[in-house]
């Protein structure tokens, strides 16, 4: 297989300082015969030493070893990649689920441009890569909303395997392409990928996802049937605070569409254990709002399958959970709202209701990005990308360690040979 440098610039240094130390071994000190002068006796006796130019060179090993030890060290930090036979090219899609109308139909859309052959990265809840062919992923009814950048990470990933493999890859995006698929690190991240990105329009959601009733499953003297009775509410579908104990009614209430908050009073939700020692951790931090208050948090997160993280906890630790569920949503509530006091009732605990209790998926918004963040998503260069024009943070040289050793022990073998001579 034929090789490439990823850095040639430290091979040629390599080479330069090899030809140095060709020519400082050419030079060698002379020592001239002495020649007694009846002037010159009361001079001190001292050999004269003159510089000269050695046209047969002596020490050919050690030659060799001091050039080639130089030569080797500038080829390793070159980073030679082997330049495997070109393939044929694979197309990896990426589904923007979150950001269409039909997560159905936008998955299907993207395994018919990856073709059989090609990749599909779906962007649902996480990134999830499949095979185009592969019938045994079903897209989430109500996914949530997710930005374009852990995606192409994915993509780029993947791209990058492909690539070491000798097959170009095209790279396409299949969504609606909503303002807020795009942040503040998809510029950077669309950056590592030097190639065009096929963009494929789909319909957008439909903005704003209306809020439903609000409704609460607990006890008269609940404190957060007070918070329930303050939220805006309108004519999308419900949601339900349940404050008891998980019934199948819960499930199937969640499967035909509403958001079923389990907010239990006592207890905790089942994705949670309790901790061995209460803290009070000093607020929650939800859809950008962080509210703080002396929540006493009794319970960590176990289950970590994947479920979007709806609220965190200061510290980062997950406080609320949500999983899609047929046409509705499950989430998980591990906040312990006091008995006594008026916090349920105040505006900051009102506004982390609100988005625990809003529809599946998160609020979204379906306008459409704008034409300087469409045209950077695009981007410029080849439509295809193979391994001689990746990026060379994608590419790793699995050549530079054996090198590198092998300069070293010409340095060692060249000190033991010339204190030996």
């Amino acid at each position: 297989m034929p090789f490439t440098l990823l850095h040639p610039w430290f091979a040629v240094a390599g080479l330069a300082a090899a030809g140095a130390v060709i020519i400082a071994h050419m030079i060698w000190a002379r020592t001239r015969a002495p020649a007694p002068l009846p002037t010159t006796r009361f001079v001190p006796r001292l050999q004269e030493r003159s510089a000269a130019l050695e046209r047969r060179p002596r020490d050919i090993l050690l030659l060799l070893l001091r050039a080639g030890a130089l030569a080797v060290i500038g080829l390793a930090l070159a980073a030679p990649v082997t330049a495997p036979r070109v393939g044929p090219m694979v197309r990896i899609a990426v589904a923007d689920v979150a950001g269409s109308a039909d997560p159905g139909a936008t998955v299907a859309r993207a395994r018919e441009i990856a073709g059989a052959s090609g990749r599909v990265v779906v962007s649902d809840t996480g990134a999830v890569l499949i095979d185009a062919g592969d019938a045994g992923y079903s897209a989430p009814a109500a996914a949530a909303p997710l930005s374009l950048s852990a995606a192409l990470v994915r993509s780029i990933r993947e791209a990058a395997a492909l690539g070491a493999r000798g097959h170009p890859v095209a790279i396409s995006i299949v969504s609606g392409f909503p303002r807020g698929a795009v942040d503040s690190a998809t510029g950077t991240v669309r950056a590592l990928w030097p190639g065009t990105i096929q963009l494929v329009d789909v319909p957008p959601p439909s903005s704003p996802v209306e809020r439903g009733v609000v409704s609460i499953r607990g006890n008269e003297d609940d404190p957060l049937r007070a918070t329930a009775a303050l939220l805006a509410s309108g004519s999308g579908r419900p949601a339900v605070i349940v404050r008891e104990a998980w019934t199948d009614s819960d499930s199937a209430a969640a499967a035909a569409g509403a958001a079923v908050v389990h907010w239990p009073r006592e207890g905790v939700p089942a994705s949670f254990v309790t901790r061995a020692a209460v803290d009070t951790v000093g607020g929650v931090w939800v859809d950008g709002y962080a509210f703080v208050a002396r929540f006493g948090r009794d319970a960590v997160l176990a289950v970590d399958d994947g479920a979007r993280v709806m609220a965190r906890w200061l510290d980062g630790s997950p406080a609320a959970v949500e999983r899609a569920l047929e046409e509705g949503c499950v989430r998980e509530v591990a906040v312990r709202v006091p008995d006594i006091g008026d916090l349920s009732i105040s505006p900051g605990f009102r506004r982390v209701a609100e988005a625990l209790t809003g529809p599946c998926g998160g609020a979204r918004d379906a306008t459409p990005v704008d034409g300087a963040r469409r045209a950077m998503l695009q981007g410029e260069g080849p439509s295809e990308v193979t391994l001689a024009t990746a990026s060379s943070s994608l590419l790793r040289s699995r050549l530079a360690a054996p090198l590198l050793l092998v300069a070293l022990l010409a340095l060692l073998a060249e000190t033991f040979l010339r204190r030996r001579r």
